[in-house]
């Protein structure tokens, strides 16, 4: 089957748990071709550690930016003022610090669709983490508690 140029091309489906196109083992992450301060570049293993807790493509980007963003995820919640493009009269999250998720999510998931990978799965990913509230572990087990308890 043929693609039609004249068809607007559909997101991507979603990543499965596997999302990591290259082995763990053999994940190395180039040097950024941009100026980045070294505070925010990650190791290799700092990635592959990031990598094996993420569920998709799109959470991995979502916890690079809790990772390189760490001011915007204190007790002022900063990040709700915050999304990627600036939209909604929110501030626009750092370019650079983007840039280089985007250039960690590349390197785990090189694919020849990457833009609209990062447009469709890790640009939503990141907003919604910048607008979901904190959730505790009690929040959380006291929620599994009340589900199981109905059923």
């Amino acid at each position: 089957m043929r693609e039609d140029p004249d068809m607007p091309s559909l997101p991507p489906e979603k990543s499965s748990k596997d999302f990591c196109k290259i082995p763990l083992d053999e994940l190395t992450v180039s040097k950024p071709d941009f100026p980045v301060p070294s505070i925010y570049l990650l190791s290799d293993t700092e990635v592959r550690e990031i990598v094996q807790q993420s569920l998709s493509v799109g959470n991995f980007a979502a916890r690079l930016l809790v990772r390189l963003f760490p001011e915007l995820f204190t007790q002022e919640n900063l990040r709700l003022q915050y999304n990627h493009s600036g939209a909604c009269n929110k501030k626009q999250l750092d370019p650079v610090r983007l840039r280089l998720i985007r250039h960690y999510v590349e390197a785990v998931y090189p694919v020849d669709k990457m833009e609209e990978v990062w447009h469709y799965e890790c640009v939503p990913s990141i907003d919604e983490r910048c607008r979901r509230p904190n959730r505790k572990k009690c929040d959380i087990l006291k929620k599994a508690k009340r589900s199981s308890a109905v059923s």
